[in-house]
């Protein structure tokens, strides 16, 4: 028998879940210490917790030292715990059915709240700030390419750009290896403000969702669209096309 045990204990959710692995034919038995306690405390000085901050790629990657363009986004909850935004204005799930879908209808470099326009090969930089408070570290998930975290910070972002941050507080960035992920964990925020910065190249051109992967907040409206390299665009093949068949 293998025990498992889950936990979160962050301030969003406070909760714990147990199970048990049976594998039949194995006769073999071994009493396991426990790495956790049953509230999800480490049980030892020698457990490790995963860091994502020095989570570095291997092998590793270069990215570009400077960002082509920037865009700040104002995390906020809208008035009542199920509504929020990814960036002021909240979009909701019932809001994209609605519409003819981005990939056959692009607004090619409309920027809004809710809609984020690239350049194919651009670099950019997407910089999360916490608007209202109190809020939880939010695990930020985009589609079609991989992020690299170069930093973070408690209070107001207020530096036009990473270059310029860094300047000031180089030990709050990474710009040589920094972590390469495809969902990150978004800095928590009680009493103050918190940041984070992500840079990723726009080399994947399409129409791609940027939200949060907690499933009612991305519900409640913390998501975007981002329409990465939208001057240069496939075109669709015409069986997938409107009015194709899929074959």
């Amino acid at each position: 028998d293998f025990k498992m045990r889950f936990n979160s204990d962050s301030a969003l959710q406070i909760i714990t879940g147990h199970a048990i692995l049976s594998i039949d034919g194995f006769g073999y038995t071994q009493v396991a210490e426990p790495w956790i306690n049953l509230v999800g405390i480490p049980a030892s000085k020698d457990v490790v917790v995963f860091n994502q901050m020095i989570a570095h790629p291997y092998p590793p990657v270069s990215i570009s030292p400077t960002a082509d363009v920037t865009f700040n986004l104002s995390m906020e909850i809208k008035g009542a715990s199920y509504l929020w935004a990814l960036n002021s204005t909240g979009l909701k799930s019932n809001d994209l059915d609605e519409r003819r879908p981005t990939l056959f209808n692009p607004q090619p470099y409309i920027h809004n709240n809710v809609t984020i326009s690239t350049k194919l090969g651009q670099w950019v930089d997407l910089v999360f700030m916490t608007a209202t408070l109190p809020q939880p570290p939010h695990p930020i998930h985009k589609h079609g390419s991989k992020m690299y975290m170069l930093g973070t910070g408690a209070g107001p972002f207020r530096w036009s750009s990473v270059e310029e941050a860094a300047k000031e507080i180089p030990d709050q960035f990474n710009l040589v290896n920094p972590p390469r992920r495809d969902a990150f964990l978004s800095a928590p925020a009680v009493k103050d403000p918190a940041w984070v910065v992500v840079r990723y190249h726009a080399a994947d051109a399409g129409p791609w969702l940027l939200h949060c992967h907690i499933n009612n907040h991305m519900v409640g409206g913390m998501m975007m669209v981002i329409q990465d390299g939208v001057d240069a665009w496939p075109d669709v093949p015409e069986e997938y096309a409107e009015g194709g068949d899929g074959e």
